[in-house]
């Protein structure tokens, strides 16, 4: 799913959530691109799979949850594989977009100066 063409797909009542892996880099700032249309409540959800093949955790477990686009730094001291799970918590018809992209290095801001 990084660096490769958008997934689109729609949800309704009978779908609860869509789930993927995708492989991360550490300490790395990624854009989620999350854009949606319609009556669905949906989110996109993060978890980080540290004991890796399959796993399971709870909702609370998210790294982060996201409503729609934004960029999110990544976990971890090595690169691993991340859930993206996208939940409709409505039961909502809706239709959405997902796409996973490294930002520019110049896009990224500049971490404060270290205290001397």
């Amino acid at each position: 799913m990084f660096g490769g063409p958008p997934v689109n797909s729609t949800t309704g009542p009978d779908d609860v959530l869509e789930a993927w892996d995708c492989w991360l880099s550490p300490q790395t700032f990624y854009t989620f691109h999350f854009t949606h249309t319609g009556d669905a409540d949906v989110k996109l959800l993060v978890f980080r799979n540290t004991m890796g093949g399959v796993y399971w955790a709870p909702r609370e477990g998210a790294e982060v949850e996201l409503p729609a686009t934004a960029t999110w730094k990544s976990t971890g001291t090595a690169g691993e594989y991340y859930g993206l799970v996208v939940v409709n918590d409505n039961g909502g018809s809706a239709s959405y977009s997902l796409q996973v992209t490294a930002p520019d290095p110049a896009d990224v801001p500049a971490s404060p100066p270290a205290a001397t």
